[in-house]
């Protein structure tokens, strides 16, 4: 860049294997009708045409840093971007998905008019093809324009069935991040479960948007939609360590703490399952114990607990519910 005043918005994209979709989603970025950004686009030792892609692209706009690294995984670049990064905010996107027009005009808008450390935009699910997923409904916020505690607006989202993990929809003041060291865990997946609700119970000034300004896609062959396996064991246990040490020790409103604490059960009953499930069907003798320690299980009550001994319990618990 030319200018050697930091831009207002970095945004990051991690790319790997995405030949298909990734010039969509940077289409995306140049489509918008604001320029004072940055993109720091990280190749993560894809085999396929997607860095040939990159460099096309960061040579037809020098707002566009291409990097090319091994493959570490997800939670490792998008860590090397935020050190990159040099825009007052931040925004994590997947370089499968798609932005819709007029979103960073708006977060600029919207943080000229109230300074917030969090900007919360709503977005909707497109398949393989850009078509509308009929099996997702849209993620609406609500429209939250006076900052508001992010506590508050965590445990409000949850409520109303709004709340997603997903960083997708969340642009981050930069500063905010690093004054609370908050990264991505690496070597895992589900890493947003965390980082998520983390960052939501720590900001001061929260505000929102129900306007859709991002699709994301599901298809096949994704971290969401490939057949489960022990990654996802270990990225979910993952989680649920860094959330509990996360409510023993920050100083939140006890209703954000119940809300971790909920969303910790929620990924302890899929362990269980997927544990149940893999030994069944794999003939494999995983152990809970081997991912979680038991004063951690202690901390999520008498019923997890319970369930840790006999996980035939959560397959009951989820077929009455």
């Amino acid at each position: 860049m030319n200018d050697n005043s930091a831009p207002f918005l970095s945004i990051i994209v991690p790319v790997y294997n995405v030949e298909d979709y990734l010039e969509e989603a940077l289409s995306s970025i140049l489509s918008q009708n604001f320029d004072h950004w940055e993109v720091i686009s990280v190749n993560d030792g894809s085999t396929d045409s997607s860095g040939e892609l990159l460099d096309y692209f960061g040579k037809k706009d020098e707002r566009i840093n291409v990097y090319h690294r091994n493959n570490y995984g997800l939670s490792a670049t998008r860590n090397y971007g935020l050190k990159k990064a040099r825009g007052e905010f931040v925004y994590f996107l997947d370089s499968d998905d798609v932005l819709l027009d007029g979103v960073f005009a708006q977060a600029n808008k919207m943080y000229s008019e109230n300074k917030y450390q969090i900007l919360v935009i709503s977005g909707e699910y497109i398949d393989e093809h850009g078509g509308k997923n009929s099996t997702c409904s849209p993620t609406i916020q609500p429209g939250y324009k006076t900052p508001r505690r992010g506590e508050k607006v965590f445990v409000e989202m949850f409520q109303r069935a709004s709340y997603t993990p997903l960083v997708l929809a969340y642009f981050f003041q930069r500063s905010f991040l690093e004054n609370y060291s908050l990264f991505f865990d690496e070597n895992y997946i589900h890493e947003d479960e965390a980082f998520t609700s983390m960052a939501l119970s720590l900001a001061d000034r929260v505000v929102s948007t129900p306007d859709i300004y991002y699709q994301h896609r599901v298809r096949p062959n994704s971290i969401m939609t490939i057949e489960k396996s022990e990654k996802n064991i270990k990225g979910w246990t993952k989680a649920v360590s860094r959330m509990l040490e996360f409510v023993n020790t920050a100083e939140i409103d006890e209703s954000a703490k119940r809300v971790i604490k909920i969303r910790a059960k929620s990924l302890m009953n899929n362990t269980l399952l997927l544990i149940r499930k893999l030994n069944k069907n794999r003939n494999l003798s995983l152990s809970i114990g081997d991912y979680i320690s038991s004063e951690e299980i202690e901390l999520l009550g008498s019923l997890m607990k319970l369930k840790t001994k006999f996980p035939s319990i959560v397959e009951l618990q989820r077929y009455l519910n």
